[in-house]
């Protein structure tokens, strides 16, 4: 009952966050400005479009950091069953708390169809976001201390801001305290093994498999790389849908705001992170210059855009999951 019902607990806090913000527009008699912000949009649909194009290079570059860390793994797959895999993840990402509950469905449909090496199919899964995690904490920091001066005078901002470094430096002290580290935490002789022993056989190989990824200066720093576009793209179509709708936002200040969205959203509280998303945004938003019904009315449409790619994906995924992802059946590893 209680696995039944947890889903609609998160559900239900989304919806009271929407119905709260809406309420306080409501109160605050600016509810009606949301009207004209959505029709100022028709206008401006040269920038929608580019705002899903931007959505799409967020999945490709994101698809393109997994397929370089699976090859690393000598884990062989196209990268078009990587991108269906990673369309289907951002399907459910909607349906599903947080913005990584798509990984389950990616980690669960490679570890079925590799042989060899399904512990480090999952663990890529799992660096693979981690990686775009700390990347995106650590940008987020670098841009607000940017602008430090503006984020320290602000009585709202500033504890966002050193919230954003604080986690930033705890993010790089463990992943370099994890990279040179050469003792095992899941030993013959750790309490972990000693108290789950049929684990022995998994958490060494995972625990290898991360540290591998991360040993391996190369195939990290492309990753980086393209988790720097993967982020870019997100701001961008951010950026896009206030070009259209014709708000005072620029592209610096939606360097420092969106990837602090894109964080808040990784929090498995509402499905596809609704309700988070928007009230972030409108709190961030709003000490911009920007209107609340305007920034309610963004965060809409934000979610509108990641929702079309979404069922995309889904349609994708079903369409070709007897058909395409069957090939992931021939997936092999190098060497085996």
């Amino acid at each position: 009952m209680k696995t039944l019902m947890k889903p609609w607990i998160q559900t239900a806090i989304g919806i009271a966050l929407l119905l709260f913000l809406v309420g306080r527009l409501y109160v605050q008699g600016t509810l009606e400005e949301m009207r004209p912000a959505f029709m100022s949009v028709a206008a401006g649909w040269p920038w929608l479009l580019a705002a899903a194009a931007a959505i799409f290079g967020c999945l490709l570059a994101g698809g393109w950091r997994w397929f370089v860390l699976l090859r690393a793994h000598d884990i062989s797959i196209s990268f078009k069953d990587v991108m269906i895999l990673m369309l289907a993840g951002h399907f459910f990402n909607l349906l599903m708390p947080g913005a990584v509950s798509g990984d389950l469905i990616k980690a669960w449909r490679i570890m079925r169809h590799t042989n060899h090496l399904r512990t480090e199919a999952f663990a890529s899964v799992f660096l693979d976001r981690l990686i775009g995690f700390i990347t995106l904490i650590c940008m987020a920091a670098a841009l607000m201390l940017a602008h430090f001066q503006r984020f320290q005078s602000d009585d709202y901002l500033r504890p966002v801001m050193w919230l954003c470094v604080i986690a930033a430096l705890a993010l790089i002290f463990l992943a370099a305290l994890n990279a040179t580290t050469r003792r095992s935490f899941f030993s013959e002789t750790s309490w972990i093994i000693k108290l789950f022993p049929a684990l022995s056989g998994i958490l060494p190989r995972l625990e290898a498999a991360l540290r591998w990824g991360t040993g391996k200066p190369n195939v990290t720093a492309k990753m980086v790389a393209l988790s720097l576009v993967n982020h870019i793209d997100m701001v961008l179509c951010g950026y896009f849908i206030a070009r259209a709708m014709n708000l005072p936002l620029t592209f610096s200040d939606s360097l420092v705001v969106f990837p602090v969205v894109s964080a808040a959203v990784l929090i498995p509280l509402t499905p596809g992170g609704l309700g988070t998303r928007e009230a972030v945004t409108v709190y961030l938003l709003s000490r911009f210059g920007i209107a609340e019904a305007q920034a309610l009315a963004l965060s809409l449409l934000f979610y509108a855009t990641l929702a079309a790619w979404g069922f995309a994906g889904g349609i994708t995924y079903t369409m070709l999951l007897r058909k395409q992802i069957g090939s992931l059946d021939r997936i092999t590893t190098a060497g085996k």
